[in-house]
């Protein structure tokens, strides 16, 4: 049987870390993106009428466009329909309806 060694224990610590902590800037890389975003006073029309974006605590919103693609406010545009919007945390869905 091998005799515990101080050196060797500190050692296998150390290589753990060292490769935790060089997994977890991977990790973070997968669910982060730095992405460039217009805002150019986008307007919404809908039936004739332009709509007042707001989010749920009544604060104004803007459209934005990112790599060619226009995104609107979920709630605002769900809300502006007469649709129902809710959040569901545990599955990180929107619910609309």
């Amino acid at each position: 049987m091998k005799k515990f060694s101080f050196k060797s224990f500190m050692l296998g610590v150390l290589v753990t870390v060292l490769i935790a902590e060089s997994a977890l800037p991977g990790l973070a890389a997968a669910t982060m993106k730095t992405a460039e975003l217009y805002y150019n006073s986008i307007k919404v029309k809908l039936n004739g009428k332009i709509l007042d974006l707001r989010d749920a605590k009544g604060n104004p919103v803007e459209p934005f466009v990112m790599n060619g693609t226009t995104y609107l406010p979920v709630r605002a545009i769900a809300e502006a329909l007469g649709l129902p919007v809710s959040w569901d945390a545990e599955t990180q869905t929107v619910v609309l309806g």
